[in-house]
């Protein structure tokens, strides 16, 4: 969770992310959490390092799951780069996010 804090801290205090949440798909939708920006990030950073934590085990076969949500991210975030694709689907357009 501190480590969540830290993260959520220097991305609410950094001028060039905004804490305005988007809901894909959904093209009128958003929601800006201001100053509950920073619970929100330290509860998803903590649910996913505790939902790999959970899923790992003590097999250690996490790794099918992390190939499939990693190609899903990297889809997403080309989506997101690509300002003909982004624009057709409905999400928001980020420059450089496919790099």
């Amino acid at each position: 969770m501190i480590a969540g804090f830290i993260v959520a801290l220097f991305l609410y205090i950094n001028p060039k992310t905004t804490t305005i949440l988007e809901i894909p798909f959904l093209k009128k939708l958003a929601i800006d959490l201001g100053i509950f920006y920073i619970p929100f990030v330290i509860l998803v950073i903590t649910s996913a390092s505790n939902a790999v934590n959970i899923t790992d085990g003590l097999d250690g076969l996490a790794i099918g799951c992390i190939v499939l949500t990693s190609v899903a991210y990297a889809g997403m975030s080309y989506i997101t780069g690509h300002f003909v694709f982004a624009d057709y689907l409905g999400v928001y357009y980020l420059p450089e996010a496919a790099e």
